[in-house]
């Protein structure tokens, strides 16, 4: 096996690379797909790597010639694409490039391979580019096209590639990897799967503001615009968006009717919020949880269509109703 233990939660991708590698077959076009932030790209490095590497086996050992200029990013048969600087789209022009390039034998040996990432994001131009370069590739020449929006490829390109599915991981995973205890714990349960969100999430400040939220919201009694006003000033602070805030309370009203409903804990995503502060909102009905998530949507709607619409004013107005429906007023 392809030494890939560090990309976490991913067997069936390691699984499949791994049987590349060991064959000696290795396509001359993949697709890395899947969510965002769940190893794609860290894989494709490693898997370079490991073509590259001039040890005997499958498992790139690190320190040969090939593997300590990758490590120091001078290696010049591994290219990377992506978006330029103060750009928004990988252009026609960073393929045409990759073109010249490829036409020429390989500097370091017999292999080359060229990652672009996020491929989704390929101008049309840039994509019918790459396209002519997959029908004809060179000999030794293999590219890895890294996506979180396959279905967003072109059909022609997904065509000529073998696809890669790199799933969401577990959130134990998650957990695990940020190193445990509860912030990761809370972290891992709001990132959907995603490592690079649930990193986001704890340098950024929204682990913490979804606690004080749903806490503070369990234990205010009506009527207290003293405490509307601090809590919307609290949140604020921290370096979030607000559509991450309004997602956070959508999920909280959601895991509310799941856990009254159907009690199936495990189609939570904040069990241990449903289990701290879940019975402080037992005398709330389901038609005002419906109306709660309502309410954090109508914002939302809000704030799209107006961007310069005070952070600030537009929380307390949504926590002062949120606090109305909890006692069904």
């Amino acid at each position: 096996m392809i030494d890939l233990s560090a990309v976490k939660g991913q067997g069936q991708a390691v699984g499949i690379l791994s049987g590349f590698l060991e064959s000696g077959r290795v396509p001359h076009a993949l697709v890395f797909s899947g969510p965002e932030g769940v190893g794609k790209r860290f894989a494709a490095d490693l898997f370079a790597r490991a073509i590259f590497c001039r040890a005997q086996g499958a498992v790139p050992c690190f320190s040969c010639d090939s593997c300590r200029k990758i490590e120091r990013g001078a290696f010049p048969d591994l290219i990377h694409v992506e978006i330029a600087e103060s750009k928004t789209r990988i252009l026609i022009d960073q393929i045409r490039e990759i073109e010249r390039i490829v036409a020429y034998h390989p500097f370091s040996g017999d292999s080359r391979v060229i990652v672009i990432d996020p491929a989704d994001l390929m101008t049309e131009d840039a994509s019918a580019a790459i396209l002519k370069t997959l029908e004809e590739p060179p000999a030794g020449t293999h590219f890895i096209l890294v996506t979180g929006r396959a279905f967003s490829l072109p059909p022609t390109i997904l065509s000529r590639c073998q696809k890669v599915r790199f799933s969401p991981l577990p959130g134990p995973v998650i957990a695990e990897i940020l190193g445990g205890g509860r912030e990761a714990q809370d972290a891992a349960e709001m990132a959907r799967g995603s490592l690079a969100r649930a990193r986001l999430m704890v340098s950024g400040g929204l682990v913490s503001a979804q606690e004080q939220m749903v806490e503070t919201l369990s234990e205010m009694g009506l009527n207290d615009p003293i405490g509307i006003q601090k809590l919307s000033e609290s949140v604020t602070k921290y370096k979030v968006d607000i559509f991450d805030i309004i997602d956070i309370l959508k999920c909280w009203y959601r895991d509310l009717m799941i856990s009254r409903e159907t009690h199936r804990e495990g189609d939570l995503v904040y069990h241990r919020l449903v289990k701290d502060f879940g019975g402080r909102w037992a005398q709330t009905s389901i038609r005002s949880l419906i109306e709660s998530m309502e309410a954090a949507q109508q914002i939302e709607r809000i704030l799209t269509s107006r961007m310069h619409l005070n952070m600030r004013i537009a929380l307390e107005a949504l926590f002062i109703r949120l606090v109305e429906l909890k006692y069904n007023q």
